[in-house]
């Protein structure tokens, strides 16, 4: 195992971020979400054009992770207010996604990716970050835990008639 390499996207890898971002979605949310509703989600969400926005954002961090010459995860942080805490902005940046091939989980590019957003949030001025996680996915609420995010709150999320509930956590600094 080599360290994973992490770096911003290179716009001639769009296309192969798009699919990584459909196949980690499948891996977290394939049991979760009825077929129809799953393949509807993902026609909308993981567009070339989504992804173009999101590498083209000045005050965004998009950075993947790459093994061995291949994109094996990637993160997207950007200044967001948390909802909830009101008009104060704390804690400043959202951690938006945070997505890592199943086959390489424990093995540090989950860690290097967040370091990443951590990096960039406080190097914007951001007093903390702060995201969502769905409640069915104890690996990835255990992963924020050992981050130091605690729970704010929770919101419901119909996905195409499928209730998601997630959870608003929060790390400050």
């Amino acid at each position: 195992m080599t360290d994973p390499l992490i770096r911003p996207l290179r716009t001639a890898e769009i296309p192969l971020l798009r699919d990584l971002a459909e196949a980690t979605f499948r891996e977290a949310f394939a049991h979760a979400l009825p077929g129809p509703a799953l393949e509807q989600l993902l026609m909308g969400r993981f567009t070339q054009g989504k992804f173009e926005a999101l590498q083209d954002d000045p005050e965004g961090c998009l950075r993947v992770a790459e093994e061995e010459g291949r994109l094996v995860g990637y993160a997207h942080a950007q200044p967001a207010a948390c909802p909830g805490l009101g008009s104060a902005g704390l804690p400043g940046w959202e951690l938006g996604r945070l997505y890592v091939r199943r086959t390489h989980h424990g093995r540090g590019p989950g860690q290097a990716l967040m370091q990443a957003c951590v990096d960039a949030a406080q190097a914007a001025g951001a007093r903390g970050l702060w995201l969502k996680v769905w409640e069915g996915n104890p690996r990835g609420r255990a992963f924020y835990r050992r981050w130091g995010f605690g729970e704010v709150g929770r919101e419901d999320m119909h996905v195409y008639g499928t209730l998601l509930v997630h959870l608003i956590l929060v790390k400050t600094w």
